[in-house]
């Protein structure tokens, strides 16, 4: 009885061993590829979050261009719907 459990132990010790070190190799490879994009990179982080944030701002104001456009044709054709009232 206690021999099966050590086995069972010792084979799952080996599996968690194996796993770790399978983990480890994929962080320390993560790693160097970060090492690279930010010593190679010309382009820093915070230059590209500030060029997102300019291009979103850009989107939203172009957005609303066309809406007032598109509300200022609307009321533009709406005003031409319109009768005057007899008095």
């Amino acid at each position: 009885m206690f021999i099966e459990q050590y086995e069972k132990l010792q084979k799952e010790n080996r599996e968690a061993q194996i796993n770790y070190f399978q983990v480890r190799q994929q962080l320390e490879e993560l790693q160097e590829k970060m090492k690279f994009f930010t010593k190679e990179s010309a382009v820093d982080f915070q230059e590209l979050e500030e060029a997102l944030i300019i291009v979103k701002v850009t989107i939203k104001i172009i957005n609303n261009n066309h809406l007032y456009r598109a509300f200022s044709t609307l009321a533009q054709s709406a005003g031409h719907l319109l009768l005057p009232l007899p008095s």
